[in-house]
């Protein structure tokens, strides 16, 4: 196989982000999980995307401002913004 060492290189180094990302797409996937669940599997796509918004600006509001470094709201783990 014929690799460039500079690209191996730039995929180890990008082994923990990537880490991080699925921790973070886990932790997003359980949240959403949790919101269907206590409306008892009445909220649809755009009612939960509703909610995790309300929770990120509560989140802001308190003087939460993530860790990550992402200019994602927090609460929607990089997720883009798009409307539902």
């Amino acid at each position: 196989m014929k690799t460039a060492r500079s690209t191996y290189h730039a995929w180890v180094a990008g082994r923990e982000a990537r880490a991080a990302r699925r921790r973070a797409d886990e932790a997003l996937a359980h949240e959403i999980t949790v919101i269907h669940l206590a409306s008892r599997r009445n909220y649809g796509v755009p009612r939960v995307t509703a909610e995790l918004r309300r929770r990120a600006d509560r989140l802001t509001a308190s003087g939460w401002n993530g860790s990550c470094g992402s200019t994602a709201s927090p609460g929607t783990a990089g997720a883009p913004d798009t409307a539902a």
